[in-house]
């Protein structure tokens, strides 16, 4: 079944999400780690993601969105207009049929989503 979502070119329900809770977070001008600090580190592009006591924090679109940004490839992270971040996000998604969050948390692990440029 995942052929056919690589094949006609369709987003899986799951990458849909993704798509659109990603594209918010970048709409909300979060910190990023290299907005922390005055000098170069591995993950600056990351999302600094602030502390909480509550679990329904973890649920809030801009939270979840920067959390789902961390785990994209670092060329995929650097800041760019919307139009141009979402067609490459659209892109990456398309040749990697989610059917989880999980799947997508350890793509970088499975081999079946690794894709070769």
């Amino acid at each position: 079944c995942r052929g056919a979502f690589t094949n006609l070119k369709i987003l899986t329900v799951v990458a849909l999400y993704i798509l659109e809770v990603i594209l918010h977070a970048a709409c909300q001008d979060l910190p990023r780690r290299n907005n922390l600090h005055n000098h170069f580190t591995r993950n600056g592009s990351d999302y600094a993601l602030p502390n909480h006591r509550l679990a329904l924090y973890e649920k809030k679109p801009s939270y979840i969105g920067a959390k789902l940004t961390n785990y994209l490839p670092d060329e995929l992270k650097i800041p760019s207009p919307m139009k141009n971040m979402r067609q490459r996000l659209i892109n990456w998604l398309l040749v990697r049929p989610l059917y989880s969050i999980d799947e997508y948390i350890r793509w970088r692990e499975d081999p079946t989503f690794q894709v070769q440029n």
